[in-house]
C-alpha cells in the first residue's frame, strides 16, 4: 500500500494494545486518522467476525468459480510461455483423480497461481517464501500416495550460472582439512617406508657361518705305543 500512498483519500483505524504506538499513529496519519483503539488486535479481530455478515445471493459462489475458470484458459501460442505451460499444467491436474497443485514463490509462480487450479492447492502464502515448494510436494505426495502432484517452481538462471575466477578458492579444502591430509600423508608414507625395509630384510641371503675348526685328535700314551709295537712283531 506505499504506506497509504496508494489510496491518499482513504482513512486509517488503527488498534494496538501499546498506547506509545497510537501515540505515534497520530504523528504519522494525522487528519487521516479516523479511529484509534487501544486494545489487542486478536480479540478485536475475533469480535468483529462475530458479526452480520453482510448479505450474500445465492450465486455468489458461483460467480467466484467462474471467474477462477476464466484465469485458467487454453491458449493458441505455440511457443513456450507462462500461459502456455501453466495451461499445460493446467489441463494434466484437470484430467487426473486426485490433483494436488504446489506453486512456488517467484515471478513464475504468481502465473502459477493465477492460471492453474487445482482442489488441492499449496502455496507460498502471505511471506512470499521462495524455494520450499520441492519439500512440499513431496510432502504432498508422501501424505497421499495416490496422488497427481504437480510442482511449480521458478529457477533463476544467475542463481545456477558459474564464471570461472569468481571463487577460485572455493574447492580448496578449509585449513584443518589440508592439517589432517597432511597427518595423513606422513602416516601413510611412514608406514610405506617400514614395508619396504622389512621386505628387503626378508629377502636379503642369510650370513654364511664359519666352519667349525676340527679338534687335534689325542695322542696315545707311550706305554701303549710300545705295547701295541709288540704285538705287531
Amino acid at each position: 500500500l506505499q504506506f497509504g500512498a496508494a489510496a491518499p483519500k482513504a482513512g486509517w483505524a488503527v488498534v494496538h494494545a501499546d498506547p506509545v504506538e497510537l501515540s505515534r499513529a497520530r504523528i504519522n496519519c494525522a487528519e487521516r486518522l479516523t479511529r484509534s483503539v487501544e486494545a489487542d488486535p486478536n480479540d478485536v479481530a475475533r469480535g468483529l467476525s462475530l458479526g452480520t455478515p453482510p448479505p450474500r445471493t445465492g450465486d455468489w459462489a458461483d460467480r467466484v468459480r467462474a471467474a477462477c475458470a476464466r484465469r485458467s484458459m487454453t491458449s493458441d501460442e505455440t511457443a513456450l510461455t507462462s500461459n502456455t505451460l501453466c495451461s499445460a499444467v493446467h489441463v494434466v491436474l484437470q484430467e487426473a483423480d486426485t490433483p494436488v497443485l504446489v506453486c512456488d514463490g517467484g515471478e513464475f509462480g504468481q502465473w502459477a497461481q493465477a492460471n492453474v487450479s487445482a482442489p488441492r492447492r499449496i502455496i507460498n502464502g502471505v511471506s512470499g517464501a521462495i524455494g520450499g515448494g520441492l519439500c512440499y510436494a513431496m510432502a504432498a505426495r508422501a501424505a497421499d500416495p495416490t496422488a497427481t502432484v504437480g510442482f511449480i517452481h521458478q529457477i533463476e538462471a544467475d542463481a545456477w550460472s558459474w564464471e570461472a575466477g569468481n571463487n577460485p578458492k572455493k574447492a580448496e579444502p578449509g585449513q584443518k582439512a589440508k592439517e589432517l591430509a597432511a597427518e595423513k600423508a606422513e602416516k601413510e608414507a611412514e608406514r610405506k617406508a617400514a614395508a619396504e625395509e622389512a621386505k628387503a630384510a626378508a629377502e636379503a641371503p642369510a650370513a654364511e657361518e664359519a666352519p667349525a675348526e676340527e679338534a687335534p685328535a689325542e695322542e696315545a700314551p707311550a706305554a701303549e705305543a710300545a705295547a701295541e709295537e709288540e704285538k705287531s712283531e
